[in-house]
């Protein structure tokens, strides 16, 4: 028997006048779906009304080769789902432990015990250069990042949600001028080759770990793809998609 939502999409399947999707290769199942529906694409851009492009190139400008360094992740602390969480906490204790100027945040709702603990034994390790935020408002995670340096988005590979994905979390870096650290399958991931670290799914852990290690060792470089993540953040804005909402209404009503 089909799911309860696969059965709400036959139901609905003559009756869906209009669909947005995220990205451009959902459009083809999408259309096999609901054969007369309109479909425009709006992927999941940042708006560049929401940041302070100021503050970010203030950051990067300043940026020197002993300056403190930020890694941040702020999203679904659920290892249960398909972040790989523990990657990420494994990456920050290998980097604290490290390099003396980096600090790690992370925050989110979380109930998981064993993840509680992993947070309270790098407080106790490393004091204030680690934080647990907790659940945040989206003003304090915009904040957050703009101020950062690298930022996180690893799914894990065994899960049965490794899709191609149009990830918001990887566009919000790029407008911030953090680099992304991705394993996941995305959109336009070669357009992010000068600018972050992309790895596969059948790329072992300890390899991504050294990685972020040896960008953490390399200043100016890290300080090149903040600038290319800054530049390449032009292709991603909402303001460059937005208008495909009103062409939906406007072929819809022109129909």
């Amino acid at each position: 028997m089909p799911r309860i939502a696969r059965m709400y999409e036959i139901r609905g399947r003559d009756h869906i006048d209009g669909v947005i999707s995220v990205s451009e290769v959902y459009n083809t199942p999408i259309r096999a779906l609901f054969p007369k529906a309109i479909i425009e694409t709006v992927p999941n851009y940042p708006s560049i009304e929401d940041y302070e492009r100021e503050k970010i190139v203030s950051k990067i400008e300043n940026f020197g080769t002993k300056d403190p360094i930020k890694l941040t992740y702020v999203g679904s602390l659920s290892n249960n789902y398909d972040r790989d969480i523990d990657l990420l906490l494994t990456i920050y204790e290998e980097a604290l432990r490290s390099y003396p100027n980096v600090t790690c945040s992370i925050g989110g709702q979380c109930n998981d015990p064993a993840l509680e603990n992993r947070f309270t034994k790098l407080k106790s390790d490393f004091g204030d250069r680690f934080e647990y935020l907790g659940r945040i408002p989206r003003t304090y995670t915009v904040d957050l990042t703009e101020d950062s340096h690298i930022g996180f988005f690893l799914i894990k590979p065994e899960t049965t949600y490794w899709v191609r994905c149009s990830p918001n979390k990887v566009y919000e870096y790029l407008i911030c001028g953090v680099v992304p650290v991705i394993r996941a399958d995305v959109d336009y991931s070669q357009m992010f080759a000068n600018c972050s670290l992309v790895f596969g799914r059948e790329t072992p852990q300890d390899e991504i770990i050294q990685q972020v290690i040896n960008l953490l060792g390399d200043p100016i470089r890290l300080k090149t793809m903040m600038e290319n993540a800054l530049t390449l953040s032009n292709d991603f804005i909402f303001e460059s998609v937005g208008m495909n909402y009103i062409n939906l209404y406007k072929r819809f009503f022109d129909e």
